[in-house]
C-alpha cells in the first residue's frame, strides 16, 4: 500500500483519476522547479530548495528504501575492483537504482526531464544520469570531497533529494556546501523530506555532519561522455 507521508490526503494503491488541469499543472510545476534549479546552477553554482521533489516521487522512493533495507552496502573508496571501506572518512551505506520498480523509473523519468532541461537551458551537453539510495544510521558521517575527481571526472551536476520526515536540527545530518570562494559562507542543508539540492560536481567540497537518526536520500550525477 502506498502511503502518502505529506499532502491533504492517504492515497491506497487503487486507481487515481488525474485530468486534465491537474496533469497541466504538474507539468507546470516541474518546468518552474526546473527552472529554479538552472537558474541556481547559472548564477551560484548550486541550488537548494525546499519542498521541490513531487510528492508522489518522495513517498515512493521512501517505502523503496524502508523496504530494501537489507540490500544496503557500506561505500567503499575506489574503483569498483580496489574498493576500499573507511570508516574514519565515510560511514553511508548504499544501493544503486537500477529502474527495476515504480519507485525507480519515477524518480529516473523525473530526472530525464531535468537533464534535458539543463542541457537545453545551460548547454552542459549531460548525455547519462547515475543514482543511488543512501542512507546514514545514527553516528554516520561524511567527510569533506569533491564528487568529481580521477577516475569520476567525468560527473558534472550532483544531485541529491531527501525523504527524512519531521527533521529537526538537533538529528544532525546537515549538507555542508564549500562555497570554495572566501567571501562566500558555506551553505548548510538541512535533509528535510522533499528538499532538492544540485551543484557541479567538480566545483564544491561537501560534508555531511554527523546524524543522530536513520537519515535517508537519493543521490546522483549528470554525466558526460569522455
Amino acid at each position: 500500500m502506498l502511503i502518502t507521508i505529506y499532502g491533504d490526503s492517504l492515497l491506497s494503491t487503487g486507481a487515481r483519476v488525474i485530468n486534465m488541469n491537474e496533469n497541466a499543472a504538474q507539468i507546470n510545476s516541474s518546468c518552474s522547479l526546473f527552472d529554479s534549479i538552472s537558474n541556481g546552477l547559472n548564477s551560484k553554482g548550486y541550488a537548494v530548495i525546499e519542498n521541490a521533489l513531487p510528492l508522489d516521487i518522495s513517498n515512493a522512493l521512501y517505502e523503496q528504501m524502508l523496504d530494501g533495507a537489507e540490500h544496503y552496502r557500506t561505500v567503499g573508496l575506489g574503483d569498483s575492483t580496489l574498493a576500499t571501506v573507511k570508516h574514519d572518512v565515510r560511514r553511508d551505506e548504499t544501493l544503486w537504482i537500477e529502474g527495476v520498480n515504480k519507485a525507480e523509473k519515477k524518480w529516473l523519468a523525473w530526472t530525464e526531464a531535468l537533464k534535458l532541461q539543463l542541457n537545453q537551458q545551460l548547454s552542459l551537453g549531460l548525455s547519462s544520469f547515475e543514482s543511488y539510495f543512501s542512507h546514514f544510521k545514527p553516528g554516520s558521517f561524511n567527510s569533506m570531497h569533491i564528487d568529481a575527481f580521477g577516475d569520476s571526472i567525468d560527473r558534472v551536476v550532483s544531485i541529491i533529494a531527501y525523504l527524512n520526515p519531521t527533521w529537526v536540527d538537533g538529528y544532525g545530518g546537515q549538507l555542508v556546501i564549500n562555497a570554495g570562494n572566501s567571501e562566500e559562507k558555506s551553505t548548510c542543508v538541512l535533509p528535510t523530506f522533499g528538499t532538492l539540492v544540485a551543484f557541479y560536481s567538480r566545483e564544491f567540497p561537501h560534508t555531511v555532519l554527523p546524524t543522530w537518526r536513520d537519515r535517508y536520500s537519493v543521490a546522483g550525477w549528470f554525466k558526460i561522455d569522455n
